[in-house]
C-alpha cells in the first residue's frame, strides 16, 4: 500500500504497486536475517524470458534454498545459462544467500487436487517471531 496521498486528494487507501498472487510469495531472509515475502513475480519474469521453456515451477524448501525444474518445448534446445538466470533472479531482489538449483524434466504434471499446474511451491511458512 502507498504511504503517501493521492495527487488527486483522494483520502481513500491507495496501492503503490502489485507485486502478483501473495500464495505465490516465497520467504526468504534478507542480509539482516530477517524473514521476508519475495513476490514470485520475480521467478515469472526470470523463468519466462528463456528461450524453450513449455512449463517450469519452482519449489522452495528452506529458507535459502529454490529448486527449479525446468520442461522445454519439443525440439527445443536444453541449455540454459544457470549463472544469467540466478543473475537475474539476483537483479530482482533473491539474497545471495539463497541457493537454487535448476533441473531439466520430461514432464510437469498439474497437482492432484488442483488440475493445474502450481508453478510456484512455497515450503516454508512465514516466521513472525522476530517482528
Amino acid at each position: 500500500m502507498a504511504t503517501e496521498s493521492c495527487r488527486c486528494g483522494s483520502r481513500l487507501p491507495r496501492i503503490a504497486r502489485i507485486e502478483g498472487r501473495s500464495a505465490e510469495a516465497i520467504w526468504i531472509k534478507d542480509p539482516a536475517g530477517r524473514q521476508r515475502p519475495l513476490p514470485g513475480v520475480l521467478l515469472h519474469d526470470a523463468i519466462d524470458a528463456l528461450p524453450g521453456i513449455r512449463e517450469w515451477r519452482a519449489t522452495q524448501t528452506a529458507v535459502d534454498r529454490i529448486g527449479l525444474e525446468l520442461q522445454f518445448l519439443r525440439g527445443a534446445g536444453r541449455d540454459i545459462d544457470v549463472p544469467a538466470l540466478v543473475t537475474r533472479l539476483r537483479g530482482g531482489g533473491l539474497p545471495e544467500g539463497v541457493k537454487v538449483t535448476v533441473r531439466t524434466v520430461a514432464e510437469l504434471r498439474p497437482d492432484r487436487s488442483m488440475s493445474k499446474l502450481r508453478r510456484i511451491i512455497p515450503r516454508v511458512a512465514p516466521n513472525h517471531a522476530g517482528d
